[in-house]
């Protein structure tokens, strides 16, 4: 089920233009294949616990690189969210954040991955066992995303990172639309909680979710927002990554 919905994500993102240059170089679910391998071969097996890395690095060549700079952020979030899920599904744990970047390495062959992983310093976890101040502590991401239907930017994702974005046109803008449209900025989009709220900024024209005027409103799985010439909609998804579990 996991690897299914990254397999979707990944359908969804390279629509289009990037379907192209993306075919025949480099495929995103065996990068996926390829962190979870990592992440099975590099596990810590402790007596209460099984570690696995929470950072990795995924070299390619610079030519491929290139080709996925322009959604980099959004393969590295996705690819982030996708090994949360694999070690939670399998009861494994981190000792921090996962952190998953796409670099540029030239001994690298093209079409080519190489992955490289670490693990944070796991002895502060394991000390607390010991001593019997076992707890279980758990990082939160809400990340979001806003998947283009209809409009100047149909078939892009944008993901939703864990703080406050700005859209709009502008060269500067988190979320960048290619909408002529659109002022240099026109929303925010910040978690609230386990969802997100989006905000018009001041002097920009209203936005439309499900088809009502608004200024600001709570977004929930499904919504669908309208602004300029852009109809896209919102979808939700919780990752919870385990870092320290009781100690038994």
């Amino acid at each position: 089920m996991v690897l299914e919905r990254l397999e979707s994500f990944v359908e969804n993102l390279v629509e289009g233009a990037f379907s192209v240059v993306l075919r025949g170089r480099i495929e995103p679910l065996e990068i996926a294949r390829r962190l979870t391998r990592e992440a099975d071969e590099r596990k810590i097996i402790t007596l209460n616990r099984v570690y696995v890395p929470n950072v990795f690095t995924v070299g390619l060549h610079p030519a491929d690189l290139a080709v996925v700079q322009p959604i980099a952020p959004e393969l590295e979030a996705e690819f982030q969210r996708f090994v949360g899920e694999w070690a939670v599904d399998r009861d494994y744990t981190v000792t921090g954040p996962i952190r998953v970047t796409l670099a540029e390495d030239e001994k690298v062959g093209r079409c080519r991955i190489k992955v490289r992983s670490a693990l944070d310093d796991i002895r502060a976890s394991e000390t607390a066992a010991r001593m019997g101040l076992g707890f279980e502590l758990q990082v939160d991401e809400t990340i979001g995303c806003l998947w283009a239907e209809e409009g100047p930017d149909a078939g892009r994702a944008f993901t939703l990172q864990n703080r406050l974005m700005i859209l709009g046109g502008g060269r500067d803008c988190d979320i960048r639309l290619d909408d002529p449209e659109l002022p240099e900025a026109c929303a925010t989009v910040v978690p609230a909680g386990s969802s997100w709220r989006i905000e018009v900024l001041d002097g920009a024209p209203c936005l439309w979710v499900n088809e009502e005027p608004v200024r600001e409103a709570r977004l929930t799985d499904g919504d669908t927002i309208r602004f300029g010439g852009n109809v896209v909609r919102f979808h939700l998804s919780d990752v919870k990554s385990r870092v320290m579990t009781d100690a038994a």
